[in-house]
């Protein structure tokens, strides 16, 4: 899994993206950035049926956040 959070900060220091996004959705990016962090870190400790729920929704997570900092959306 991509780690998105040290990306993240990086970008957020760029005029780029601030240009792009509020401070809102700046916040909303590193939270949604540290709540993947949180699940992974989660995802060994679950039986498989939770597992395989919560990598579901660690890829989507993933997949949302690179179209963001890509500014795809």
């Amino acid at each position: 899994r991509t780690n998105y959070s040290e990306y993240i900060r990086t970008l957020v220091r760029e005029t780029r993206l601030k240009e792009n996004f509020s401070t809102q959705e700046l916040q909303l990016l590193r939270d949604l950035s540290n709540l993947g962090n949180l699940l992974s870190s989660m995802e060994y400790s679950m039986d498989e049926e939770e597992e395989s729920r919560i990598q579901s929704l660690i890829l989507k997570i993933d997949q949302y956040l690179e179209k963001l900092v890509n500014n795809d959306c």
